[in-house]
């Protein structure tokens, strides 16, 4: 299950691109816990290896998403998607 507040802004927003926003603001959030860094510094068009996040920092990011969304992700998540 969605995290309480994740899940009512999704269910709150409209379809598509707005959704994508929300679920990129939760993202952002995340990033920002994992590299104690204001989630602006995150630029969506480098992978996050280039923004200092090492295997460690991304099985946190990794936990914390799984953690938020209830959904079950891969180890390789970040790196396969970056």
């Amino acid at each position: 299950m969605l995290e309480p507040k994740l899940r009512e802004q999704l269910q709150a927003a409209e379809p598509a691109r707005r959704r994508a926003e929300v679920l990129q603001a939760f993202i952002r959030e995340q990033f920002d816990k994992v590299l104690r860094q204001p989630a602006s510094r995150l630029d969506l068009d480098k992978p996050f290896r280039s923004l200092g996040l090492d295997s460690l920092m991304g099985l946190e990011l990794r936990n914390r998403l799984e953690a938020g969304t209830s959904l079950t992700l891969p180890a390789t998540l970040i790196w396969n998607y970056p």
